[in-house]
């Protein structure tokens, strides 16, 4: 029996799950940031304590062991990038100007030839246009930047983060088994069977996603700043982190990363060595993830086409902000499971097997 037959109580009581969940995320959007990131450490670490009580360590101790290894690999890593990528985000905002003028030079090359070859008239320089983009980036990026603090504000509430988010995680895990007991306990008896399958479900999606892709994400974030920042790219390390990290958006990060590490390796060298390899280290970024990376930690198990990923972290943007951006993904591969879950309700009721 599926989780969605029987009566329309069931029915009724997801859509009453999902009224709520929504509606608190949209009351308290602004403060919530702590309490997902939270969530999605404890939820991540989940395996590595229940490891550690196989072991023979209790459930507190291991908690606070295996978050006291995540929290100093995390201040190590930070700690090893965090100048590199503040050199190299000054260094590109800093040449960004004159990287702009070199483009519109070679724009207006090739403006004259099209008009020296076949007489086209296509307006006055390109130079001309340097005031005008210069100050049109200018307030797009001074507004990108007031929208992302204005809709979330916890970003920028560094001691919440610090203080607030190690708090939530450490509780959510160590209570992490007791949790999942009580909701075991309040699915109706009835319908367990089924329930328990969709939760499982369900839980497979999101390990794939904060999971498997977290993984993926973090190893094409290293091999494309290592490789870039080996061959010499302008902003190699800045450009490959950022590629790698958005990489959880089908195809973005590679498109992005390649069009940038391309472009100023162009701008640099020319036709040279380095702009070919630029490309193929995107190329064979883009082979790893979709032939080993995502098959071995992801799988098919996100369940979501690639416009259906993208549509819900525009989604989530506008709804939510920071916030919605974060949860996006995982609500949606949620709501595709309880939707195939329908579907298949659907298939087998009596209304459509009528002829």
């Amino acid at each position: 029996m599926s989780l969605m037959s029987g009566p329309r109580g069931v029915i009724a009581i997801w859509l009453a799950f999902f009224v709520a969940v929504s509606a608190t995320l949209w009351l308290f959007s602004s403060i919530l940031l702590p309490f997902i990131l939270g969530a999605a450490i404890a939820y991540l670490l989940d395996p590595v304590v229940d490891r550690c009580e196989d072991l023979g360590l209790g459930r507190s101790l291991a908690t606070t062991l295996v978050l006291i290894v995540a929290t100093l690999a995390a201040f190590a890593v930070t700690g090893l990038l965090l100048p590199v990528v503040v050199d190299q985000a000054q260094s590109f905002a800093d040449t960004a100007p004159d990287r702009i003028r070199r483009i519109l030079a070679w724009l207006d090359q090739i403006r004259q030839l099209l008009t020296e070859r076949f007489g086209w008239e296509l307006g006055s320089s390109a130079q001309d246009l340097l005031p005008v983009l210069s100050g049109e980036i200018g307030v797009w990026a001074l507004t990108t930047l007031q929208n992302l603090f204005r809709s979330g504000a916890a970003i920028i509430n560094v001691t919440g983060l610090l203080l607030v988010t190690p708090l939530v995680a450490w509780y959510l895990l160590r209570d992490w088994d007791e949790l999942v007991a009580r909701i075991d306990a309040l699915l109706p008896r009835r319908n367990l069977a089924a329930a328990r399958a969709r939760f499982a479900e369900i839980d497979q999606v999101l390990a794939g996603f904060v999971r498997g892709q977290s993984t993926s994400c973090a190893l094409l974030a290293g091999f494309y700043a290592l490789a870039l920042g080996l061959i010499g790219i302008p902003n190699g390390v800045l450009i490959g982190l950022f590629a790698g990290l958005i990489s959880f958006v089908p195809y973005v990060g590679t498109i992005l990363g390649l069009l940038l590490s391309v472009g100023l390796a162009a701008l640099e060298f020319g036709a040279a060595w380095q702009t070919v390899v630029a490309g193929i280290v995107f190329a064979a970024g883009q082979l790893v993830d979709d032939y080993v990376l995502r098959p071995r930690l992801v799988g098919e198990r996100l369940g979501l086409h690639p416009v259906g990923t993208i549509f819900a972290l525009f989604a989530g943007g506008a709804l939510l902000g920071f916030v919605g951006i974060l949860v996006a993904v995982p609500a949606a591969a949620v709501i595709a499971v309880l939707l195939r879950s329908a579907l298949a309700w659907y298939r087998e009721s009596g209304f459509y097997r009528e002829t």
